[in-house]
């Protein structure tokens, strides 16, 4: 099988490249006229730049390119860069400078924005003043927040983040998403508590400035980051900083997982993938959650063992209520407080696996119990009993069945994926998708 840079040195000119969904460690260099599509796909490296683009006519769609290094690295934190003029973008999204393009792309807006504790049932409102090079559009799904105004006009911009009258011990987190001509993903935190700030006549998280006169702005600025200009570009006017101070800094440990309340517990994001190498001998907990149910139904955790090409060996591969514990001992099913919970305990997984999926089903046939149903669904992740991480499963609709997380090795690295995917087509399709069977 050929390598992604395989694929694209051994295409020819003008063609269609469609590369794999998955994660793949580049660097990555472009240097035909051509087309390259993602299913998606996640292109990434340490260092940048990630994908180079080294020939005119070329188009790029359905991609995440991401530098995964020290954002402090100027020269090397640069996810596309591209020695042409036509290169065409559609549907990408970038962690890392962009280089090159008639956009400059410039982008400070920190990768995480922190809301704090705030007052219960009260409507607080919080702002952000946002400088964009171009017509951007802001989308997220974040229940509990107003985001207006939805479409930013090229310059500056304020935002108002304003909440519902959320209950007392309410965590509000989520991701906004900046799409111009490429996507930015913002996430955003919080936590309303009692005895939290009263923000109901506004608080300002973010404060943004035009770039000063003669800034870089066309193709070669190395723009895109939030530490404005990197050497060799134009910067401000008589050494002015272009970009925020460094109190706007967020580094990587914190984009991986902005802080929900004090360092007890932190908030993950669909498709986040974390290192959790240095728990590798700890006892992870992952209990469902949820703040209230509108029909009586009863969840049920379910997690499969899988081997190459994310398929069960057997039928002992799946651990439920009725096979409540992995053959290796690594993956137990239980009841904590009548809520489901996973005890997942990495050092003992067999190594002929090579995945650990963790899923929440409802259980029974009747199709009118689904997730939407389910007031704030989410899991908690104990690490040797203290409260690490929490996953909003919230957004799901008609949905029986959602993936939650997974556990995966990398490299010999052990990894955790946030998912929140949902199957409307319930535990049987999941299961069928594994290579589980099961019987009428």
């Amino acid at each position: 099988m050929l390598s992604i840079q395989e694929e694209l040195d051994n295409a020819a000119a003008d063609s269609e490249i469609s590369l794999p969904s998955g994660e793949y460690e580049g660097p990555f260099y472009i240097r035909k006229p051509c087309r390259v599509s993602g299913g998606p796909t996640t292109l990434w490296a340490c260092r940048g730049p990630v994908v180079a683009v080294e020939s005119q006519g070329v188009s790029l769609s359905g991609l995440r390119i991401e530098v995964t290094g020290d954002p402090s690295d100027r020269p090397g934190f640069v996810a596309l860069r591209t020695a042409s003029g036509d290169t065409r973008l559609s549907d990408v999204e970038a962690l890392g400078a962009i280089d090159g393009f008639a956009h400059s792309g410039a982008w400070r807006v920190p990768r995480v924005l922190r809301l704090g504790e705030f007052a219960p049932h009260t409507e607080n409102l919080f702002t952000l003043q946002v400088y964009v090079e171009e017509d951007t559009e802001i989308i997220h799904g974040i229940a509990g927040l107003d985001v207006s105004p939805l479409r930013l006009g090229a310059g500056m911009n304020q935002i108002r983040l304003k909440t519902d009258r959320l209950n007392d011990n309410t965590i509000l987190f989520g991701e906004l998403v900046f799409r111009s001509f490429v996507s930015r993903r913002v996430y955003l935190s919080g936590k309303c508590v009692r005895g939290g700030a009263d923000c109901s006549a506004g608080k300002a998280i973010f404060s943004d400035e035009p770039p000063a006169s003669g800034a870089a702005a066309g193709p070669g600025a190395q723009a895109g980051s939030p530490f404005g200009p990197h050497p060799g570009t134009t910067g401000a006017a008589d050494g002015a900083a272009a970009g925020p101070d460094a109190s706007h800094i967020i580094m990587p440990s914190e984009i991986i997982a902005p802080d929900v309340s004090g360092s007890d517990a932190a908030a993950l994001a669909r498709g986040q993938r974390i290192s959790i190498n240095e728990y590798a001998a700890a006892e992870f907990k992952i209990v469902f959650e949820q703040r209230g149910i509108h029909a009586p139904m009863e969840i049920d955790a379910y997690v499969f063992m899988l081997g190459p090409g994310n398929k069960v060996f057997d039928d002992s591969g799946l651990i439920f209520f009725g096979n409540t514990e992995s053959a290796d001992h690594s993956v137990r099913c239980l009841s904590a407080g009548g809520r489901p919970a996973i005890v997942f305990l990495p050092a003992r997984v067999s190594p002929k696996f090579e995945r650990i999926s963790m899923a929440y089903s409802i259980y029974g046939n009747d199709t009118n119990n689904n997730f939407s149903k389910i007031a704030e669904p989410s899991v908690r992740i104990l690490i040797n009993g203290h409260d690490r991480y929490r996953f909003s499963l919230a957004g799901a609709t008609s949905e029986t069945t959602l993936i939650a997380v997974e556990f995966y090795r990398y490299k010999g690295e052990w990894k955790m994926g946030a998912v929140g995917a949902g199957y409307r087509d319930g535990l049987r399709a999941l299961c069928e998708s594994f290579g589980v069977e099961i019987e009428d």
